[in-house]
């Protein structure tokens, strides 16, 4: 919601956002281990222009759902 990369361990599957977001590629950088974690946060801190394609990824996925509870409690309400 506020524009920054979101960075997750390998355990998502109970998060349907997450699980898209990680599909898509973008906005999501889901780590195994403490390994990768270290090599993304690196790159996250060192590579200015991939920092800022992830954030806007992430933003523009927030972006793109808002207002969904509105839509499904009016489907649940046949409207």
């Amino acid at each position: 919601a506020y524009g920054a990369a979101i960075v997750t361990g390998p355990f998502i599957q109970n998060s349907g956002e997450a699980t898209e977001m990680a599909r898509l590629g973008k906005g999501l950088i889901s780590v195994a281990d403490t390994d990768e974690l270290a090599l993304c946060l690196d790159r996250l801190m060192t590579d200015g222009d991939w920092r800022k394609a992830q954030s806007e990824h992430a933003f523009e996925y927030v972006r793109s759902r808002q207002g969904a509870a509105d839509r499904y409690v009016d489907c649940l309400l046949g409207k």
